[in-house]
């Protein structure tokens, strides 16, 4: 089942992998410290009080390309702090004009992220959980509307949530080997929100996308490549260099027509999607909240509690 696939994977960390338990503002003041990139420099990480969270460097090769590493370790666990980061960093990239493309992918070597903070959900009121999710809403949505190239280098497993989190960029590549990707929240018992329908049809067509959904099957980089939900798999030593040439090649083309027309594709999913998103942050509060998930949840938490130990 996927809910195994899952624990499998983070059952070797305990549970301090989703460490987020203290509510959506409670880590606000803590961004104050994180540094903004800034144009004349080629490197710069996003830095908590203890350890990096996101690394961002401009390419050698190319300086219109920044690359954005996700460090929250052990498996990029999408907690409040880190979703926050995550955004202050686009952010940020988008504020300089001198950035055209950016490609993320993870510092870790086996897994892009998880997914979404699993404890929090399970601990947290609806009204925690409905705030929580927006703010994932909203970083979902700044990619997708981003003026950007965006680029999913997947270097490692994707599920759920973190899956999730490559649908809304403009191509993505993924590592060969032993890892998975697929948003498994059916066979888990959760209900999947509308808008990850509409992002996922945007990428593979309707009928592809029900299936993934209903089904909700973790799939190999090679499975993933045949539906269409990764445009390319590669070598893990030539993910970067070919992600690189991706976005440098898609930037050869003038940048005001590429944004505008960008935008214009778009904007339909978008609005679909941002018109709606209180009603889809109340729905997946409702759906997380439902006994019979919230005991699913328990089992799993504790499966992965119990072999940390």
């Amino acid at each position: 089942m996927a809910c195994s696939s899952i624990a499998k994977l983070l059952c070797n960390s305990s549970s301090r992998i989703l460490c987020w338990r203290s509510g959506i503002h409670s880590n606000r003041s803590g961004i104050q410290g994180f540094r903004c990139i800034k144009s004349h420099i080629q490197k710069r990480c996003f830095v908590s009080s203890s350890s990096p969270l996101l690394e961002i460097e401009r390419d050698p090769s190319n300086q219109e390309i920044v690359i954005m590493r996700m460090n929250n370790g052990p498996v990029n666990a999408l907690d409040g702090q880190f979703i926050q980061v995550l955004a202050d960093g686009i952010k940020n990239v988008e504020a300089d004009e001198s950035c055209r493309g950016l490609i993320l992918t993870s510092a870790l070597p086996k897994v892009f992220s998880a997914g979404l903070d699993l404890t929090y959900l399970y601990e947290s009121s609806h009204q925690e959980v409905k705030a929580y999710f927006t703010e994932f809403q909203n970083l979902c949505a700044a990619i997708f509307n981003s003026r950007l190239f965006t680029l999913a280098a997947v270097n490692g497993h994707a599920p759920a949530g973190g899956c999730v989190l490559t649908l809304p960029v403009e191509y993505r590549m993924m590592r060969e080997g032993d890892f998975t990707i697929g948003l498994t929240e059916v066979p888990l018992n959760l209900a999947v929100m509308k808008w990850i329908g509409l992002f996922l049809s945007y990428i593979t067509g309707p009928m592809t996308a029900e299936r993934l959904l209903l089904t909700g099957k973790l799939l190999k980089p090679e499975q993933a490549l045949n539906v269409g939900l990764i445009d390319q798999v590669v070598n893990g030593d030539e993910l970067l260099p070919k992600s690189i040439n991706i976005a440098t090649q898609c930037l050869l083309v003038p940048d005001y027509s590429r944004r505008v027309t960008k935008a214009r594709l778009r904007e339909d999913t978008l609005a679909a999607f941002v018109n709606n998103m209180d009603l889809f942050s109340t729905q997946f509060a409702d759906s997380v909240l439902r006994e019979e998930f919230k005991q699913q949840l328990g089992e799993v938490l504790q499966k992965m509690k119990d072999k940390s130990k």
